[in-house]
């Protein structure tokens, strides 16, 4: 509620929810056509096909469980059918516009929020050095992919797709230069899907009341620390205007701890032993 109008990111956590759905369902053409319009509307939703690739290579291994190819490329057909029809006719009509998201997302630099912003407020790290921004989080979500791809083929029983996209979903906020605070918004429903069903009740409820606290928490004190920031660059700023620095990191280290936390119950929901799950078939 806090952070659902900051931003259009609703329109394209609807979209890829339902094509969740709809794929959980065997109806991948459909289901891929919604994460195709979802990935138009904002492009986290593209690494969907990544933990479904992983299904594939979980089957191809041998292992229960899994996606058959021919449903994956189903899928893929109807996401790049679907994000062609909205995205062609601006390309043709204004290519230089249409490129402009994919310009500034590879220039700009680490935002608020990041895990470099606050390394960097602590001398750790050069977030004015773009490439090696760039670098730093292209080989860290590499590394944490290749983690969860591997708990998804090796796991002793079939993770449920959603929980292999509600970790890799994780792992690019946690990796990523810029993290928002509606971007929370893209992984509550995905938490919701990818609940541990073999955990008991407490502790996924305990880490997911504790993740949620600390994006609240993180969701007023970035304003503050922003408003802090703003009183120093005019020159204005005293102890008691806005939360600076040292304040602010706590409650951003926080939120990345916590969803941390959440995401070792999904991981170890995944590697437990015992009853299999339904999943893609």
């Amino acid at each position: 509620m806090l952070t659902a109008y900051i931003n259009w990111d609703l329109l394209a956590v609807a979209l890829l929810s339902g094509g969740l759905v709809l794929l959980g369902r065997a109806r991948y053409r459909s289901g891929g056509a919604l994460v195709g319009l979802a990935v138009a509307a904002k492009f986290y939703p593209f690494l969907v096909f990544g933990p479904l690739l992983v299904l594939v290579l979980r089957r191809w291994t041998g292992r229960d469980g899994g996606m058959a190819p021919q449903d994956l490329l189903r899928a893929l057909g109807g996401a790049a059918a679907a994000w062609a029809a909205v995205n062609l006719p601006v390309l043709i009509a204004a290519p230089e516009g249409w490129a402009t998201f994919f310009t500034f997302s590879r220039e700009r630099g680490a935002d608020w929020g990041s895990l470099y912003y606050v390394l960097d407020g602590y001398g750790l790290f050069d977030t004015g050095d773009h490439d090696l921004v760039n670098t730093a989080g292209t080989v860290s979500l590499a590394a944490a992919c290749a983690l969860i791809a591997a708990i998804g083929v090796f796991a002793r029983r079939p993770p449920r797709p959603e929980q292999l996209v509600f970790l890799v979903v994780a792992a690019f906020l946690l990796t990523n230069k810029v993290w928002s605070p509606q971007f929370v918004l893209w992984l509550v429903p995905l938490a919701v899907l990818a609940w541990p069903r073999t955990m008991g009740t407490w502790p996924p409820l305990l880490a997911f009341v504790l993740w949620q606290a600390a994006e609240t928490a993180y969701f007023f004190g970035i304003w503050q620390h922003l408003m802090h920031m703003t009183w120093a660059a005019e020159g204005a700023v005293g102890p008691e205007q806005g939360l600076a620095f040292a304040g602010y990191s706590v409650l951003s280290l926080a939120r990345s701890a916590s969803l941390l936390g959440l995401c070792a119950c999904v991981a170890a929901d995944c590697l437990r032993s015992g009853k299999t799950v339904a999943g893609l078939r």
